[in-house]
């Protein structure tokens, strides 16, 4: 909340102040999971491939684990069916 405070009552533009937003996109097996103001751009924290993502299967309705690549502003999630 102080950093959406700072970015949008005290006009500091440059701030990282919000994460997702509420855009997804989903095509085939793959969604893509949109962010606003990712700053100089998406990386891992330790500069390693994505392997924390799940994803719920349709067919079982139970959490899989999905593959995730970050492309630009957005990270690219899909599952082996």
């Amino acid at each position: 909340m102080a950093l959406w405070a700072l970015a949008k009552t005290y006009g500091q533009e440059k701030l990282v102040y919000s994460g997702r937003s509420s855009g997804d996109d989903h095509r085939g097996d793959k969604v893509r999971l949109t962010f606003d103001h990712v700053g100089g751009g998406l990386a891992s924290r330790d500069g390693k491939p994505l392997n924390w993502f799940e994803v719920i299967d349709a067919d079982e309705g139970g959490f899989v684990p999905a593959e995730a690549r970050i492309d630009g502003s957005a990270v690219v999630l899909s599952a082996r069916a």
